[in-house]
């Protein structure tokens, strides 16, 4: 981190531990980075694989998306392996993919409302897992909206959105923000 080639000897200032981004795809990625910081900064994603993930941030801009003719991804992203998604049908179902990450363990909200329709009802589902894709580890899942997780400092977490395709007559999109707010200790 601190390395000076001109230096003649150890002064006690040298710096073993180094924190930045230690995602090799992030287009900051940092080689000489000893720990994830949790500074990371994904290229532009589509969004419908997990390998192209949409970044989101606390209190940044959300995203409308349409989960609907979206062709799903559980095997590419290593899902169908692991006990997560509860429900049959919702492993069927196409889906958005996002990611997040932070400098500061909080507490994530994850949301999505209904943002263009033309039927009423909305049935949306989040999951959330940690790792790559291909080799994921789940988030405990609670069956609740918004969905809450703690999100520790320096992790990167794959935000899995689906929304129900519902009736065929039907057309509907999601916007998902996320909310972030501090860990109350205790």
């Amino acid at each position: 981190c601190n390395y000076n080639a001109d230096a003649e000897e150890d002064d006690g200032t040298c710096a073993t531990a180094c924190g930045g981004c230690t995602i090799d795809w992030a287009m900051n990625f940092d080689p000489q980075a000893t720990f994830n910081d949790g500074t990371c900064l994904f290229p532009p994603g589509e969004g419908t694989t997990c390998s192209s993930p949409i970044q989101l941030f606390c209190g940044g801009p959300s995203f409308i998306f349409s989960s609907e003719g979206v062709p799903n991804d559980n095997f590419d992203a290593g899902l169908t392996g692991l006990d997560c998604i509860q429900m049959t049908a919702w492993i069927g179902w196409g889906q958005y993919w996002f990611i997040y990450t932070d400098t500061v363990s909080k507490r994530v909200s994850v949301s999505i409302d209904q943002a263009v329709n033309n039927c009423l009802g909305f049935a949306r589902y989040v999951h959330v897992f940690r790792g790559t894709c291909g080799d994921f580890t789940c988030e405990p899942y609670d069956y609740t909206h918004p969905y809450t997780f703690d999100a520790l400092a320096g992790e990167t977490y794959y935000i899995r959105a689906t929304i129900d395709p519902g009736l065929s007559s039907c057309t509907y999109s999601g916007e998902i923000r996320i909310g972030c707010f501090q860990i109350q200790e205790g």
